[in-house]
């Protein structure tokens, strides 16, 4: 009988770091279990696997392979929101001889678009409005899922990423009892761990993009600071109400598929203000307010910024 594999293909900014961890953190009681969890080194998440598979990095995947194949274990589970932006016929080919079943995790587009682009702007270079940003990205999940389904021909295990359709609200807990199918005295064993990637205040968020538009680079610790530094009782960053409208409608038709063919109709996503702390679509940020922040930086690591 072939090997199961639990194969968990994000997607990305659906609590899939604070899921990692977890499962990483967990790796002596999954095996106990009857799960394998890779081991990544300092990696929580199966990154580099998912790595190998889109750079056709055939000597990484046959190791990678003989580790799946001697496991003890009767399960294998990977998990990395990097399986979402490779071919899933490369992926199927890779896991070829197991019983692989992909699943999935899915955030309304909107909220999902919103919580990317904050994610690129604290992370990267990017000095794009959220509505240039949004023009490009990709989350059509009908023909996503579909895809995946074709690659492994059968259907994806899909699940909403909103409090109120996870077990317990929680991705952890909903991982653990729906996919994992483990009873409640199984999950209790489980150590937490504190969540991962919070997302920056809109103050801050609007420091760091004027930071990138202005040519300022930040090295690895400047970017540490600004987490610690942040305030998160500050507002959140959410979108004006015609650039959210806008990439509702742009994914419409796609979600009444994914709905009608995973969830027997029912609407894909309960639109609402789901927000519990304050919200500001303002990313404006004064000169003062910049050079203030700007110095605080600079006095708690001098160089770790560089100017333009």
């Amino acid at each position: 009988m072939a090997q199961k594999v639990l194969l968990h293909i994000g997607r990305h900014k659906t609590g899939t770091s604070t899921l990692q961890y977890t499962l990483h953190h967990n790796r002596e009681l999954l095996s106990e279990l009857g799960y394998l969890y890779l081991s990544m080194g300092f990696h929580a998440a199966h990154h580099p696997v998912a790595d190998a598979v889109k750079a056709d990095d055939q000597a990484a995947l046959s190791d990678y392979r003989t580790q799946l194949q001697t496991a003890a274990e009767e399960s294998i589970l990977l998990s990395s929101e990097a399986f979402q932006n490779c071919e899933p016929a490369k992926v199927a080919a890779f896991l070829d001889g197991f019983d692989t079943q992909p699943v999935c995790y899915l955030r309304e587009q909107g909220s999902y678009v919103t919580s990317a682009y904050a994610q690129r702007v604290q992370r990267s270079t990017l000095t794009d409005s959220l509505d240039d940003f949004s023009q490009t990205f990709g989350a059509n999940y009908a023909a996503f899922l579909r895809r995946w389904t074709d690659a492994f021909d059968r259907p994806v295990i899909v699940r909403r990423f909103e409090r109120e359709s996870l077990i317990g609200g929680d991705i952890v807990a909903d991982f653990l009892q729906f996919s994992l199918q483990l009873s409640p005295d199984q999950q209790a064993r489980f150590e937490s761990v504190p969540s991962k990637n919070p997302t920056l205040s809109a103050p801050m968020l609007a420091f760091k993009l004027r930071l990138n538009r202005e040519g300022y680079r930040l090295n690895q610790e400047a970017q540490v600071l600004l987490t610690l530094k942040d305030d998160q009782s500050q507002p959140k960053f959410v979108p004006p109400p015609e650039v959210l409208a806008m990439i509702r409608r742009k994914f419409e038709a796609s979600n009444d598929v994914v709905a009608d063919t995973y969830f027997g109709g029912e609407e894909l996503f309960s639109i609402g203000d789901s927000h519990s702390k304050p919200t500001t679509s303002d990313l404006a940020i004064s000169d003062a307010e910049f050079a203030d922040r700007l110095a605080q930086l600079e006095d708690a690591s001098p160089g770790c910024i560089s100017g333009p």
